[in-house]
This record gives structure tokens, C-alpha cells and sequence, in this order.
């Protein structure tokens, strides 16, 4: 491509993200840090409160809830290593 090619293709791509935005189909990056932030605290919430929910809506023993609670804790700091492990690669 010429210098005046790339430039227009430049421009008419920064026409075409500005676009994209403003239609809601591309978010920043801090706007998918913040919605990321919000479904991890959320799944975290579930994860946490799941053990004393079937214990009570299913009468499970402690023994089971605390066997739970242990495999639940485990991979919760196995899916949160694999999450830093992605972040430093990505950045």
C-alpha cells in the first residue's frame, strides 16, 4: 500500500471502531476489567454460600459440607492461579 492508501485505511478504521463503540458492540478495556471484576465477585458470592445452601435445602451431613467446602476452596485458588497466569501472559 502507498503512504496515502495506509493512511486512508487508518482512518477509516478508527471511522469504523469509533462506530462500533458507539453501537455498544466494542467496550473499552477498562470497561471489560470492571463487567470481568462484577461476574467474578458474583461467582465467587455463589461458590461461597453454595455448602451452607445444600446443607440447608438438602440436609447434607457436615462431613459432606465440609468436604465440599475444602474441594470448593481448592479449586477456587487453582481457577484464581490460572487467572494470574493468564493476566501476566496478557500483559
Amino acid at each position: 500500500m502507498s503512504p496515502k492508501e495506509r493512511r486512508d485505511w487508518y482512518e477509516g478504521e478508527k471511522v469504523r471502531v469509533e462506530l462500533e463503540i458507539s453501537k455498544g458492540n466494542l467496550i473499552t478495556l477498562d470497561q471489560y476489567r470492571e463487567e470481568l471484576a462484577r461476574i467474578l465477585k458474583q461467582l465467587a458470592n455463589t461458590l461461597e454460600t453454595l455448602p451452607d445452601t445444600l446443607e440447608r435445602k438438602c440436609a447434607l451431613p457436615p462431613s459432606s459440607i465440609s468436604a465440599m467446602q475444602a474441594e470448593l476452596d481448592k479449586e477456587r485458588m487453582a481457577l484464581v492461579a490460572r487467572l494470574e497466569v493468564s493476566n501476566e501472559c496478557a500483559a
